[in-house]
Order: C-alpha cells, then sequence, then structure tokens
C-alpha cells in the first residue's frame, strides 16, 4: 500500500510537481489522484497480477496465489475507497464554502508540537475507537488506516490525520460505500451535501468547527455550515 500511494506521484504531474512548487496542489488535483489509483485497484483482478505457463506453477500453489492476491486486493481496494472518503470530504469543505482551494488548507499542520492536522480536535479523536456497532466493516483495513496516520501522506506533506480511519470506523462498509455514491470529481455542490449529510452529524459538526478555528479566511462560511450539523439542532 505505501508503494501504491506514492505511485500517485508519478501518476498525477500536479502531486509530482508539487515539492518543487512549495505544494501547491489543490483538494480537487488530490481527490483526482487518488480516485484514479481507486479505479486502478477495482479494475486490476488477481489473474493480472501472477500468470502461469503450462504446468509452472503448479494448480495448488497457483489457486493459493490467486486467493492471496484477492485478499490483499480487497484490502487494497477499501483502503483506498476511505482514501477517497476522506479527500471527497475535504472537497466537500472547500466547494460548500467558497470553491476549491490548496490541501494546505485545511489538512496540513498547524505548526504544533503534535504537528497534527487543523482538522484534529480532541472531540474528534476521541472517537477513534469508535467500531461500528454492527462489525460490518473490515477492521484489517481500519487497523491499517490507524496505525499508518501520518505515514503514508509523507510523500505530499501531508500530517497526521485520523479522518479516513475516524469515519470508516463509524460508518462502516454499508456507510462507505453510500457515502462514495457521491464521491463527485471534481466534487460540487449537490454532491458535497449529500456526502456530508451520510455522515455521523456530531464527527462532521466537530470536524468542520475544528477548520473553523484555523481556517480564517472561510471562518464564517465554517461556522455556518457546523451549525447545519449540529448535533442538537435549536427546538423549533
Amino acid at each position: 500500500l505505501a508503494g501504491t500511494w506514492n505511485l500517485m506521484a508519478e501518476f498525477n504531474v500536479y502531486l509530482r510537481d508539487a515539492p518543487s512548487a512549495n505544494y501547491p496542489y489543490n483538494v480537487q488535483d488530490f481527490s483526482m489522484a487518488v480516485s484514479k489509483m481507486r479505479k486502478f485497484l477495482h479494475f486490476i483482478q488477481p489473474e493480472n497480477v501472477f500468470h502461469r505457463h503450462g504446468d509452472f506453477p503448479p494448480q495448488a500453489d497457483y489457486v493459493s496465489l490467486l486467493q492471496r492476491t484477492a485478499h490483499t486486493l480487497g484490502i487494497a481496494r477499501t483502503y483506498m475507497d476511505c482514501k477517497l472518503l476522506c479527500a471527497s470530504f475535504l472537497g466537500s469543505l472547500a466547494v460548500l464554502t467558497g470553491g476549491d482551494c490548496p490541501v494546505a488548507l485545511f489538512a496540513f499542520d498547524r505548526g504544533d508540537a503534535n504537528n497534527s492536522s487543523c482538522l484534529e480536535t480532541p472531540a474528534a479523536l476521541s472517537e477513534l475507537n469508535a467500531i461500528n456497532e454492527d462489525g460490518k466493516m473490515n477492521k484489517e483495513v481500519w487497523e491499517i488506516l490507524s496505525n499508518s496516520i501520518g505515514e503514508e501522506m509523507v510523500a505530499f506533506r501531508i500530517s497526521n490525520t485520523a479522518t479516513a480511519s475516524l469515519l470508516y470506523g463509524l460508518i462502516g462498509d454499508q456507510g462507505l460505500e453510500e457515502a462514495l455514491k457521491y464521491a463527485a470529481v471534481p466534487m460540487d455542490e449537490e454532491n458535497a451535501r449529500h456526502l456530508l449529510d451520510c455522515l455521523p452529524r456530531k464527527v462532521v459538526h466537530q470536524l468542520v468547527l475544528a477548520a473553523a478555528e484555523s481556517v480564517i479566511t472561510r471562518r464564517r462560511d465554517l461556522l455556518r455550515l457546523a451549525a447545519t450539523y449540529s448535533p442538537d439542532p435549536p427546538a423549533a
């Protein structure tokens, strides 16, 4: 997965050239790169990875290779699904508060001692270990997402972000499938609102409030958006 993640920079010029230009790529650029890699992983089949010539490898060994490859591809696909959800969440915040913007606006660190993203707050991170109640999620993927926070994104200088593991842990596979129906690339306002509506109101509210504290230029719009997803709507 680490190699696959790093390959995105090779396949997308706006990510590959970012280091020489102080990482200026936008949320939509990042979402497009993740979406393309996700489509590739959903397209490739185990038979494309390992081939057989004559009786080599032996049938039993070949079947074992295909089974293990199918398992690995399944993990990789769900992993990239979660990363697309995370990118689409950022895209939704951007498009609903003024339009596309550099990823740095939402996802880079704040320069504090913890090197954490502006979206990370104690309130949001307290939900990190909340596994989907029905258990209908791939816990292996969730553990990879949780244990690799801040590591697999080094290539793009996006600091520690728990958003992907946080959301996946709360909505599970069924919620992920539903949310990805609205992971439009490029993101638009209609899909952005549908995507946020698929997610737990409390977490959306907390993450948007956290963004409002750091993204000063969009603070008013972010606070308005956060109020829309308040877990305790005002009484009529």
